[in-house]
């Protein structure tokens, strides 16, 4: 066990520092996290940054424009990209201007309309930004136009099916979704009690407690990857299978 996992770096799998985060905007921050992490899941992603980065054509690709910034996505997991070492906290870490801008930037581009999705649908409406309001009171203007304009959207059984992209999810399962990748990608390397008694030793209790537990949260890994291969915002690589 120990000679399998030491191919696998604890940044590969223990998304803690992302989940402990709690300056704002923590919730951009986990949304960039899960999205950077699981699209480097998908092969043709990653040959598609390749083959840009290549050409040297980074612009225009919606929401992932911000992790084309990221010099080193999909090839290394992000807090190696970011160079964040063990064992510090995101509490012990100043979390610097650079990553928090491609978390907004990425967050931006949910709701550009010049943003290519595939099989999401979407509503184009044109709204005025008064130069006067604050950043409180403009949400607090575009949350009742929400509550007036689209009342049922988000609401389970009600509206347009839900996307179930990172940035529309609750912050619970994004969450979930990452410690689940963890285990998915330890369950390439080893046994389900294997993966515990390492974690156990790395984290001072196991990922995930019981065998069960370890096969549902790579099934749920598996599906929330199924979802960026079939349904996932447009990026010139998505719909293009590699087996």
């Amino acid at each position: 066990m120990g000679a399998k996992a030491a191919y696998l770096d604890r940044a590969e799998w223990d998304f803690a520092f992302f989940l402990s985060m709690q300056e704002e905007p923590s919730d951009q921050r986990l949304f960039l996290c899960h999205l950077y992490e699981f699209t480097r899941e998908i092969p043709h992603i990653r040959e598609g940054v390749r083959e840009l980065r290549e050409q040297g054509k980074l612009e225009g690709h919606g929401i992932f424009s911000g992790l084309l910034k990221i010099k080193h996505w999909p090839e290394l997991p992000l807090r190696a990209a970011i160079k964040y070492p063990y064992p510090q906290t995101a509490q012990q870490t100043d979390v610097n201007k650079p990553f928090k801008k491609l978390a907004d930037e990425i967050l931006a581009a949910v709701i550009d309309p010049g943003t290519n999705y595939s099989q999401t649908p979407r509503k184009v409406i044109e709204l005025a930004i008064p130069e006067m309001c604050s950043h409180e009171q403009l949400r607090a203007c575009f949350a009742a136009h929400l509550r007036l304009y689209f009342p049922t959207q988000g609401k389970r059984g009600k509206g347009p099916r839900n996307a179930g992209i990172g940035a529309g999810a609750p912050i619970r399962k994004i969450k979930q979704e990452l410690k689940a990748l963890g285990a998915y990608r330890l369950l390439r390397k080893m046994t389900a009690n294997e993966a515990s008694a390492y974690t156990e030793k790395l984290l001072s209790k196991p990922l995930f407690e019981s065998e069960k537990s370890w096969s549902e949260a790579k099934g749920r890994a598996k599906r929330r990857i199924e979802f960026y291969i079939k349904e996932a915002p447009g990026f010139p690589f998505f719909g293009r299978r590699v087996v």
